[in-house]
């Protein structure tokens, strides 16, 4: 008789554990998304000034470059504009999808949540080979902390490139 045998329910349900969470961190981050997004079309919450402002400008304007001949950096014939990440194709072709290039852009927010909590804690069970401190670790990483005056590290409500990078740095 053997008094170390598990019960198959019980080591089931630790199987589905991982699966659930990763789908929690799934349905968090499209509830989050949604509520940052707030339905309205075009989308206004973004903050012109700051660097979500300038990727939506730089995609404008390659899309548009009538509009910005006059424009000392946005005209793309400027030497000025070199500014060309993996987010600008993206935002050109989402925007173009769905018409707006504020919600092109917003449509990367849930995806950098996702990964944001799904990397952490696949990270936290790599190193802690316990699932209740990778919960711990995911959920410590997602809070936003500002530092200096214009960075910060945890959840953004845009999807600027630090936001996705810091996403997948576990990985």
């Amino acid at each position: 008789m053997n008094l170390m045998k598990k019960p198959v329910s019980t080591i089931q349900i630790k199987k589905l554990l991982d699966p659930i969470l990763i789908l929690f961190f799934a349905i968090y981050a499209v509830i989050f998304s949604l509520g940052r997004w707030g339905g309205s079309k075009p989308v206004l919450l973004i903050d012109p000034s700051g660097d979500a402002g300038a990727l939506l400008s730089y995609a404008a304007a390659l899309d548009h470059p009538q509009f910005f001949a006059n424009d000392q950096i946005l005209n793309p014939q400027n030497q000025m504009f070199s500014y060309n990440g993996i987010y600008l194709p993206f935002i050109r072709f989402a925007g173009s999808a769905v018409g707006d290039y504020g919600l092109g852009f917003l449509i990367l927010l849930p995806v950098c949540i996702f990964l944001q909590l799904t990397s952490f804690y696949l990270f936290g069970k790599a190193i802690f080979h316990n699932r209740f401190w990778a919960v711990l670790l995911s959920a410590i990483s997602a809070v936003p902390i500002v530092y200096g005056f214009w960075d910060s590290c945890g959840l953004a409500y845009d999807p600027l490139p630090r936001f996705l990078f810091q996403s997948i740095f576990p990985f």
